[in-house]
Order: structure tokens, then C-alpha cells, then sequence
């Protein structure tokens, strides 16, 4: 009896489960058909004409732009531990650069694209719109000093590979190193090392920034023993930037100082190099000296969509190189010394179009050098060997 029920129960469930399932998807069934007249109102067997989509594409070239751009920006630059400028931009993509061992007074050493500074004007170095390089010079033209970098005060750089652009003229077969420094700081910061060989350095920087203007204060010195005997140098940079709102424009400028003095351990014989004596000194009086100043402003304003652009610079230049080279089985000591004056200057209008913009400008240079080669004992000089008195004239206009 009990198990007659509990089989009676049981049918009855599932009966009633199977008939409540066929109400419901009826139920849905009509739902759906019902919301499907309500919405649509149309007959879904036409075709429906979509938006045309148009996909463009530009036909790839044969080979690549021969002109590329690496931009560092100040964030990662701050982020750089760097003691001195090869440090600073030998890690950037795209150049090598390193000292030349003699002293930071020679011919600094930067690769780019296979070609090299050293005895070439292939790479163009720029500071704040003034081009370092130095035309008519006795020991190589476009030769340029990288030691004036500091980067206490460096805010951006950026590296440009590929042939010369007309924007820069000269000594840019290569390619060109802009490097900008900061208008203005924000608090004082500064960092002292030293070593147990000898070697010291250290920078600091301040300044104040306000909504019309504003001013920054660098200076960073270093002192290295070198690894070879009579090798030790030392060499500061000093700078004073600044910035003020003119009216609708912006006026800046500055006036940066450089100088170093070094001893120089000069080449290495045959026999030196064959022996594993690769300390000594050619000559222990070989070394030199060197300083530069340079003093630049700009002025920039804009109206609407035309920009103008205004630079101007000033630049002293003095160096006195002692070194001694074998030549034929002798040693012959020489001095070079150079002195020399450059002015320049920079106009760009630029215009706004509506899928672009146009720039146009000129600009210029003139450089007034004196160099002088003697034959010297132990820095007294002997007889002079060469005199050049050169002037330098160079300008351009471009369009953009």
C-alpha cells in the first residue's frame, strides 16, 4: 500500500513537471514572436544597405627615411646617473661617444651611424640653438669640445640621425646632438663624490620659477687622477639661464662658462706597448688648457596662428694644447693654440595651416680665429712652425 502511493506520487511529478516545461516555452515562444513584430516592424527577408567603410593605406617606401629622431626626455634624463656628459648620452640610443684619453680639451669621440667626431665633422652638437662645432680650426674643421655639457643642467636632448637638415647647416653629415638646458629650477639640489684614487666631483643647482619669469643656477666641477702616470685633469661649468614674460611673449637666455686644465700621458712607443709598460708618460709636460663662454637670448611670441622666433648668440673661444709625438725615432713637443670670437643669429616666422604648418626663416654665423702651431721643449716655445689668421662666413634660408 505504502509503496502503491508513493508510485502514484511519483508519476504524478513527472507528468506535471513535462506539461509546466511545454507551457512555459509556449509561453516564451509567443513572448518572443510578440516582441519580435512590436520592435521590427519589417520585413526581414530585404537586404539592408550598410555604411560603406573606406580603408586607406600609404604604399610603404623601398627603404627607410634616411632621417630618424630619438627624443630623451627630461623625466629619463633625471632618472640617468651620469657623472659627466659621455656618461650621460652614452646611454642614448643611436651614439657612442667617449674621451679620447689626452685630456678633455681633444677632440671628444661620438658614432653615429658608423661615422665618427674624431678628426671629422660629421656630428653637429647644438647647446640651446648655438652649434658648438668650430669651423677653420688647425686641428680639424667642425671640431667640437662635448666637455661643456653638464649635466647638472641638462633637461633635454634629443638625437637626430640621417644627412644634413638645411635647419642646421654645417657639420651634420651624420647627424646632430641638441641638447636644451633648463630656463628655470625649483628648490636647491647638489651631489659631492670622491674616490681613494684621487677623484673627486660634485654639482649643484637652484633657482626659483614664478609665473613671469624665472631663473636657474649650475655649476658642477670634477678633478680625475686617470689610470696613467701624468693623466690627472680637472674641469668646471658654470651656467645662468633665466626666463620672462613680455607681453604676449616669452624672452630667455643665459651666459654659460667653461674651463678645464689637464696633463696629458701622451702616446705610447712600440717598445712601451711591447714591454706591458702601458702607465708611463710620453712627456710629463705635455697637457693644455682650454675655457669658452657663451652668451645667448631668444624671444619668441605668437599672434593668433603665427609664431615668431628670434635667437641670437656670442661665443669666446681659447685653447692651449702641449703635446709631444714620436716621429721617426724623435720626440718633438708642439703647442697649438687657438683664439677665437663667433656671432649668430636666428629668424623664424611659423604659420598654422589647417592639416599642417609652414616655418620659414634665416639664418647665419661669422667666426673670427686666430691659430698659431709652435715647436716647444717643455712648454717653452722654440720656433713657430704655422700662422693662420681665419674668418668664417656662413648663411642660409629655409623653408618647412
Amino acid at each position: 500500500m505504502g509503496c502503491a502511493e508513493m508510485y502514484r506520487t511519483g508519476n504524478f511529478t513527472a507528468t506535471g513537471a513535462r506539461a509546466g516545461l511545454m507551457l512555459m516555452f509556449s509561453v516564451l515562444a509567443r513572448s518572443a514572436s510578440a516582441q519580435s513584430r512590436d520592435t521590427t516592424g519589417a520585413d526581414t527577408t530585404q537586404v539592408k544597405q550598410l555604411q560603406t567603410i573606406t580603408v586607406t593605406s600609404e604604399r610603404p617606401r623601398a627603404a627607410a627615411p634616411p632621417v630618424t629622431t630619438l627624443v630623451v626626455p627630461a623625466a629619463e634624463l633625471r632618472r640617468t646617473f651620469a657623472n659627466n656628459p659621455y656618461d650621460l648620452l652614452r646611454r642614448t640610443s643611436g651614439i657612442e661617444v667617449h674621451e679620447q684619453g689626452q685630456g678633455p680639451g681633444f677632440a671628444s669621440d661620438a658614432v653615429i651611424r658608423g661615422f665618427s667626431s674624431d678628426h671629422s665633422s660629421d656630428v653637429l652638437l647644438v647647446l640651446d640653438g648655438v652649434p658648438i662645432n668650430l669651423p677653420v680650426h688647425g686641428h680639424v674643421e667642425g671640431y667640437s669640445d662635448w666637455s661643456i655639457l653638464s649635466p647638472a643642467a641638462v633637461s633635454s636632448l634629443r638625437v637626430i640621425t640621417g644627412p644634413a637638415s638645411p635647419l642646421y647647416g654645417d657639420f651634420a653629415m651624420a647627424g646632430v646632438v641638441e641638447v636644451f638646458t633648463a630656463a628655470d629650477a625649483v628648490g636647491t639640489t647638489g651631489s659631492l663624490s670622491a674616490s681613494s684614487y684621487g677623484d673627486a666631483g660634485g654639482w649643484l643647482r637652484t633657482g626659483a620659477r614664478g609665473n613671469q619669469g624665472g631663473y636657474l643656477l649650475a655649476g658642477d666641477g670634477q678633478r680625475q687622477q686617470g689610470w696613467r702616470d701624468n693623466s690627472s685633469y680637472w674641469l668646471g661649468n658654470g651656467l645662468l639661464r633665466g626666463w620672462r614674460q613680455v607681453g604676449s611673449g616669452r624672452l630667455e637666455g643665459g651666459l654659460a662658462l667653461y674651463g678645464s686644465s689637464w696633463d696629458s700621458p701622451g702616446f705610447l712607443s712600440v717598445d712601451q706597448y711591447n714591454s706591458g709598460d702601458l702607465t708611463s708618460a710620453m712627456n710629463p709636460t705635455d697637457g693644455g688648457s682650454a675655457y669658452r663662454g657663451i652668451a645667448h637670448g631668444r624671444l619668441t611670441t605668437v599672434a593668433g596662428t603665427t609664431g615668431i622666433e628670434a635667437t641670437a648668440w656670442l661665443q669666446h673661444v681659447h685653447s692651449d694644447v702641449f703635446l709631444t709625438i714620436p716621429e721617426d725615432g724623435l720626440l718633438n713637443q708642439s703647442d697649438e693654440l687657438d683664439r677665437r670670437n663667433a656671432v649668430g643669429a636666428r629668424f623664424q616666422v611659423s604659420h598654422t595651416l589647417g592639416g599642417g604648418d609652414v616655418s620659414a626663416g634665416l639664418d647665419g654665423r661669422a667666426d673670427f680665429a686666430r691659430y698659431d702651431l709652435y715647436n716647444t721643449f717643455q712648454r717653452t716655445v722654440l720656433t713657430p712652425e704655422k700662422g693662420y689668421d681665419a674668418e668664417y662666413l656662413g648663411g642660409g634660408a629655409f623653408v618647412r
